[in-house]
């Protein structure tokens, strides 16, 4: 039984506690959020790509790739909170 908590906090802190596929099935069927802002949630939170990389990858700033996770995770946290 997984904790919808701690999707995010693994997400958050690079842990594997939490299924992939509970994460990719979040994130895939989650409607308002950009393909980027997935792609870049998928590749930090799944994945464990650091920012350097997810950076290199859509030729952006590392900064813009973490806020960009950031938005991923609150826009995701604020969704499932309103599905409970």
């Amino acid at each position: 039984n997984v904790r919808m908590s701690n999707v995010f906090d693994a997400a958050s802190n690079n842990k594997t506690e939490v299924s992939n596929s509970l994460v990719l099935d979040l994130i895939n069927n989650c409607k308002g959020l950009s393909d980027i802002n997935k792609q870049i949630f998928i590749m930090k939170a799944v994945n464990e790509c650091s920012h350097k990389e997810i950076a290199a990858k859509f030729n952006i700033t590392e900064s813009s790739s973490a806020t960009r996770f950031h938005h991923a995770r609150l826009f995701l946290k604020r969704k499932i909170g309103k599905a409970l």
